[in-house]
């Protein structure tokens, strides 16, 4: 991988780019651009908020080009668009980063995608809450790029023994679970579709939220929550629960069902926060103790120890 240093040859400013929509609440810019300002890197990372995720590709192929973080809806379908995919983004099938690596003998730049989404989950409950999950079983709500990630992160990084996917979407789940089985992981998944399912299961000690925070309207979103409820309500053991939503409110209701239930709680801008250093780390070049990371840990998850997690 390039260094910073070497990727500053195109010119003065290098520019970054966050490609999703509907993402004006991000909390993407003001992280990168504190660090790059912090390593006296002259670039700069802007929004790209757009339904089309090959607006990005004129960008990308411009040689001020320094890196991009991907998030919804294009988590998913941006695979398409680069050049290698690392280990994590061929099982999880969505990537949330594209990096650079330039061959130093061509010249030839190389896109790469990767998911740090799965680092983000792990980090943000073990740093908070550890040992939880290994030998036991584990929730993921959601069926899209975020949930993929947190199965990921449970099967493959934090050695759950199996994890209770649960959605509106019954398609959504068996796409996500047909994914997992070319990594062998398939096995290791369980589509719950009813709460009479949910009660027999044994229960799971971490629950991890990758859907949006509104009110369940239909038949289906009111099943998939009555499902999470159940498992927070029927473990004698409380365990932990992390949303990975964050916007409109960091108190979710989501989050609120947990603390009712006497579980332990993980707020979505803490998994932000560790995937997104993650990023600085493959983008950059440099190593986590060269970035300024109490800085924006303030600014990202201001309290959130003392509020939300223990």
């Amino acid at each position: 991988m390039a260094s910073a240093e070497t990727t500053d040859v195109h010119g003065d400013t290098r520019h970054l780019y966050l490609l999703g929509h509907h993402i004006s609440h991000s909390l993407s810019p003001r992280f990168h651009n504190t660090i790059y300002t912090s390593l006296n890197l002259p670039w700069k990372f802007h929004l790209l908020d757009t339904p089309n995720p090959r607006d990005l590709l004129p960008r990308m192929h411009d040689p001020s080009f320094a890196g991009a973080s991907i998030t919804m809806p294009h988590k998913v379908t941006f695979i398409d668009h680069v050049d290698e995919l690392t280990d994590a983004g061929k099982t999880i099938r969505a990537i949330n980063t594209v990096f650079i690596r330039d061959d130093p003998t061509t010249g030839k730049r190389t896109y790469v995608g990767t998911n740090t989404d799965c680092i983000g989950v792990r980090d943000a409950i073990l740093n908070n809450y550890p040992d939880t999950v290994r030998g036991k079983p584990a929730v993921v709500l959601g069926g899209g790029g975020a949930c993929r990630a947190a199965v990921y992160a449970m099967l493959s990084l934090m050695g759950a023994s199996e994890v209770y996917l649960v959605n509106r979407d019954a398609g959504e789940v068996e796409d996500v679970i047909g994914d997992f089985r070319l990594a062998g992981l398939a096995d290791r998944c369980v589509h719950v579709r009813t709460v009479e399912q949910a009660q027999g299961l044994p229960p799971a000690t971490v629950i991890v939220g990758t859907v949006p925070d509104v009110a369940p309207l239909s038949e289906d979103e009111i099943r998939a929550r009555d499902i999470v409820a159940c498992f927070l309500r029927r473990s004698t053991t409380k365990g932990v629960l992390l949303d990975m939503c964050y916007h409109p409110r960091l108190e979710t209701a989501l989050i609120v069902s947990a603390r009712k239930e006497g579980w332990g709680v993980v707020y979505g801008n803490e998994a932000f926060f560790y995937q997104a250093l993650a990023q600085v780390v493959l983008l950059t070049g440099r190593t986590l103790d060269e970035l300024p990371i109490e800085t924006v840990r303030e600014l990202i998850c201001p309290n959130t120890r003392e509020t939300g997690a223990r």
